[in-house]
């Protein structure tokens, strides 16, 4: 079985991390404190692609949501834990659905990558 680190940063086409705005917690108003950037890793674009609903997203029954809740919480542990994380094939697949669905071409390329375990191995002549 494939062992993904959810650690891992996605890089872009010049290898460089690539970033997000990153904001606190509500306070008592409701207003968010903007902390500056945060990057981003496999953890983090796999759990908010599983956790948040697209439109076609939202006929899922209350079981497949829960198994999207589950993974999430595997690769929350593993990110906390600080290890790899085994994985079966139709997680990957789930992940990577997701992944795909809900971003941008930038973050699909090389968070994919990643769950194909993919080395950097290309020669450009």
């Amino acid at each position: 079985m494939p062992i993904i680190d959810f650690k891992k940063e996605l890089l872009d086409l010049e290898d460089n991390p690539i970033t997000q705005n990153k904001f606190g917690k509500p306070n008592e108003n409701g207003n968010v404190k903007y902390e500056g950037q945060e990057t981003i890793t496999l953890g983090l674009i796999a759990l908010s692609s599983l956790l948040n609903l697209s439109e076609k997203d939202k006929s899922l029954s209350g079981k497949e949501r829960f198994e999207r809740y589950q993974l999430s919480v595997k690769i929350q542990k593993s990110m906390t834990d600080n290890e790899p994380l085994e994985m079966v094939s139709e997680e990957i697949t789930l992940i990577k659905e997701q992944i795909g669905d809900k971003n941008e071409p930038l973050k699909v390329g090389p968070a994919w990558d990643l769950l194909e375990n993919k080395k950097e191995d290309i020669e450009v002549n």
